[in-house]
């Protein structure tokens, strides 16, 4: 996976960075990227402490890849001029605060809890109770996922041949 974000990410970088969407696409290969990679390092890791260094690391692509795939969504489906820095900034408040709790939330335990380590197969795995604020991340992350992918269903629709064909065979 990290091979893959990384070669297609460079192709897109040096090729088609013009492409409708490209910047947007590239946020998301990046931030996939950085998923896989802070699960690559968490797994490795023998320590809760630094398995939770890298479990927060995660979590910035848990709270972006939805607004990101929004705003593709718009930017490749003719919508662009619903994207603004405004509309930007403001579905990203809730990530962003998101990430402050994440980031302080041993001294809360509003994002999860009663975390240790429990030997599954060859590597330690981190048990953990959610809080509610991370179920709010969930709801809102899912609200925005269901968002593009309207949007996307959307504009299959519109087009005819090819393109309706695509749409119909990705949904089924």
């Amino acid at each position: 996976s990290l091979l893959v974000t990384t070669c297609v990410g460079s192709y897109l970088l040096f090729k088609s960075r013009k492409a409708k969407g490209a910047p947007y696409f590239l946020m998301m290969l990046f931030l996939v990227f950085l998923w896989t990679g802070g699960t690559l390092l968490e797994t490795v890791s023998a320590s809760l402490s630094v398995k939770l260094f890298w479990v927060q690391v995660q979590y910035i692509t848990f709270c972006y890849l939805p607004v990101v795939l929004l705003a593709l969504s718009l930017s490749v489906t003719g919508h662009s001029r619903w994207i603004s820095r405004q509309r930007l900034a403001g579905i990203s408040l809730l990530p962003t605060l998101f990430m402050g709790l994440v980031w302080t939330n041993p001294l809360h335990g509003l994002v999860r809890s009663n975390e240790y380590l429990v030997m599954e197969n060859a590597f330690p795995v981190i048990h953990k109770t959610y809080g509610p604020v991370f179920y709010l991340l969930v709801a809102y992350a899912y609200a925005l996922m269901i968002a593009a992918l309207l949007i996307f269903m959307e504009a299959g629709l519109r087009r005819k041949g090819i393109t309706r064909k695509q749409l119909g065979f990705v949904l089924a």
